[in-house]
Protein backbone atom coordinates (compact mmCIF):
# COMPACT_ATOMS: atom_id res chain seq x y z
CA UNK A 1 0.00 0.00 0.00
CA UNK A 2 1.11 3.82 -0.16
CA UNK A 3 2.54 5.68 2.59
CA UNK A 4 0.09 8.27 1.40
CA UNK A 5 -3.75 8.76 1.54
CA UNK A 6 -6.08 11.68 0.36
CA UNK A 7 -9.75 12.35 1.85
CA UNK A 8 -12.22 14.79 1.12
CA UNK A 9 -15.61 15.04 1.67
CA UNK A 10 -18.63 17.90 0.74
CA UNK A 11 -22.21 18.00 2.75
CA UNK A 12 -24.89 20.79 2.05
CA UNK A 13 -28.45 20.79 3.93
CA UNK A 14 -31.59 22.20 3.59
CA UNK A 15 -33.43 22.86 6.75
CA UNK A 16 -37.21 23.33 6.69
CA UNK A 17 -38.23 24.74 10.12
CA UNK A 18 -42.06 23.46 10.98
CA UNK A 19 -42.63 27.48 11.67
CA UNK A 20 -41.54 27.43 7.84
CA UNK A 21 -38.21 28.23 8.27
CA UNK A 22 -35.40 27.37 5.83
CA UNK A 23 -31.95 27.19 6.67
CA UNK A 24 -28.74 26.12 4.48
CA UNK A 25 -26.16 24.47 5.48
CA UNK A 26 -22.55 23.64 3.56
CA UNK A 27 -19.51 22.21 4.49
CA UNK A 28 -16.11 20.39 3.66
CA UNK A 29 -13.13 19.08 3.85
CA UNK A 30 -9.70 17.66 2.54
CA UNK A 31 -7.00 15.98 4.36
CA UNK A 32 -3.97 14.38 3.89
CA UNK A 33 -2.05 11.54 5.67
CA UNK A 34 0.98 10.34 5.46
CA UNK A 35 2.22 6.46 6.98
CA UNK A 36 6.17 6.90 8.31
CA UNK A 37 5.41 3.57 10.01
CA UNK A 38 5.02 3.36 13.16
CA UNK A 39 3.94 7.17 12.89
CA UNK A 40 1.16 9.10 11.00
CA UNK A 41 1.57 12.71 9.89
CA UNK A 42 -1.74 14.27 8.77
CA UNK A 43 -2.90 17.88 7.59
CA UNK A 44 -6.52 18.93 7.37
CA UNK A 45 -8.54 21.90 5.86
CA UNK A 46 -12.83 22.40 7.22
CA UNK A 47 -14.80 24.84 6.38
CA UNK A 48 -18.20 25.55 7.18
CA UNK A 49 -20.86 28.46 6.07
CA UNK A 50 -24.46 28.66 7.83
CA UNK A 51 -25.19 30.56 4.66
CA UNK A 52 -26.20 33.89 6.93
CA UNK A 53 -28.72 32.11 9.17
CA UNK A 54 -26.14 32.77 11.96
CA UNK A 55 -23.73 35.28 10.41
CA UNK A 56 -20.62 32.85 10.66
CA UNK A 57 -18.49 30.98 7.97
CA UNK A 58 -15.85 29.35 9.76
CA UNK A 59 -12.57 27.48 8.44
CA UNK A 60 -10.48 25.28 10.29
CA UNK A 61 -6.37 23.92 9.67
CA UNK A 62 -5.04 21.20 11.87
CA UNK A 63 -1.64 19.17 11.34
CA UNK A 64 -1.44 16.14 13.79
CA UNK A 65 0.60 13.37 14.45
CA UNK A 66 -0.31 9.89 15.77
CA UNK A 67 1.24 7.04 17.34
CA UNK A 68 -0.28 3.72 17.55
CA UNK A 69 1.19 1.89 20.47
CA UNK A 70 -0.95 -1.29 19.52
CA UNK A 71 -4.07 -2.24 17.55
CA UNK A 72 -5.88 -0.39 20.15
CA UNK A 73 -3.96 2.74 22.00
CA UNK A 74 -3.07 5.41 19.84
CA UNK A 75 -1.45 8.26 21.08
CA UNK A 76 -2.68 11.26 19.16
CA UNK A 77 -1.15 15.10 19.11
CA UNK A 78 -3.21 17.78 17.25
CA UNK A 79 -3.11 21.82 16.72
CA UNK A 80 -6.49 23.60 15.12
CA UNK A 81 -6.51 26.96 14.15
CA UNK A 82 -10.26 28.31 14.00
CA UNK A 83 -11.04 31.29 11.88
CA UNK A 84 -14.12 33.03 11.93
CA UNK A 85 -15.80 35.57 8.81
CA UNK A 86 -17.62 37.59 11.59
CA UNK A 87 -15.43 40.28 13.59
CA UNK A 88 -17.35 39.39 16.31
CA UNK A 89 -16.58 36.07 17.05
CA UNK A 90 -12.73 35.44 17.73
CA UNK A 91 -10.56 33.58 15.97
CA UNK A 92 -8.62 30.81 18.22
CA UNK A 93 -5.78 28.22 17.86
CA UNK A 94 -6.37 24.76 19.92
CA UNK A 95 -3.70 22.17 20.82
CA UNK A 96 -5.00 18.71 22.08
CA UNK A 97 -2.78 15.92 23.71
CA UNK A 98 -4.89 12.48 23.46
CA UNK A 99 -4.87 8.89 23.83
CA UNK A 100 -7.46 6.54 22.13
CA UNK A 101 -8.77 3.48 22.99
CA UNK A 102 -10.14 2.01 19.74
CA UNK A 103 -13.04 -1.08 20.02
Amino acid sequence: PLPWKLQAELARAEISTVSGMTFEREGYYAQALYDIVPWILGARYDYYDSNGTLNVAETRRSVFLNYPLDTHVVFKLEHHRHDYSNALQDDYHLTVLSVAYVL
